[in-house]
């Protein structure tokens, strides 16, 4: 089984989370607006490593002392709607059709996003991978909700069957590690010190398609 984050996963592209930068920056005063958006500009860039990990938690660390949940919650959704709109630039990974396409029939292949279903399933349709999905499970509110998720959606298959591919550590490979998982890590902005390291680590997903196409194909054939 294949499990997927989508935003720095299987969709890519910075405008969404610069979105949502704009959004929270909107309504602080001008100088707090313009750190908070070219912060966050830099560290999409590469020019920060890794000192968050992605740009979504960049945004929630930098507004902080300004904005409660509810409002990085508004802020949210507004960046969603324009996603949904198909407002913000996104693309697929190079090859993404082709490798979920070659997994067909060797193993399961499922979204697991804490991103609502309202913009996730347009974009989708616009990579042109809906059909290469055989699940979407959206608003999983991960980490925590994969203690609930995971056994729902292995069913009767071990944990040590699936393989967890995701951009942020602590959402989609930590606690697949405690699990029993395999995990795939994309460590686009070079993160250190990892906790506990995952079974395979690249800067992108292309840099992983054959080694986990292998590793479902040949490893675990009985149990995907």
């Amino acid at each position: 089984m294949l499990l997927l984050d989508f935003d720095g996963t299987i969709c890519l592209g910075d405008e969404p989370v610069l979105a949502y930068a704009d959004a929270a920056a909107r309504g602080l005063a001008p100088a707090d607006a313009q750190r908070i958006r070219s912060t966050v500009q830099e560290f999409v860039d590469g020019k920060l490593g890794g000192r968050w990990p992605d740009g979504y938690l960049a945004v929630q660390d930098l507004t902080r002392e300004q904005l409660d949940e509810t409002a990085l919650n508004t802020a949210y959704a507004a960046s969603r709607k324009r996603l949904q709109a198909g407002e913000l630039a996104v693309y697929a990974p190079d090859g993404l059709a082709d490798f979920l396409n070659g997994l067909d029939g060797v193993a399961e292949r499922v979204l697991v996003t804490n991103a609502p279903a309202e913009g996730v399933t347009e974009v989708l349709l616009q990579l042109g991978v809906t059909s290469l999905l055989d699940r979407v499970v959206s608003s999983a509110a991960k980490p925590d909700g994969w203690d609930a998720l995971l056994p729902q959606i292995l069913g009767d298959r071990p944990a040590s069957a699936a393989v967890s591919v995701g951009d942020v550590y602590r959402n989609d490979i930590a606690p697949l590690i405690a699990h029993g998982a395999a995990t795939a890590f994309i460590d686009r902005f070079g993160v250190a010190d990892l906790p506990a390291s995952p079974t395979w680590t690249a800067r992108s997903f292309p840099d992983l398609y054959s080694t986990l196409a292998e590793w479902l194909d040949s490893a675990h054939p009985e149990g995907n």
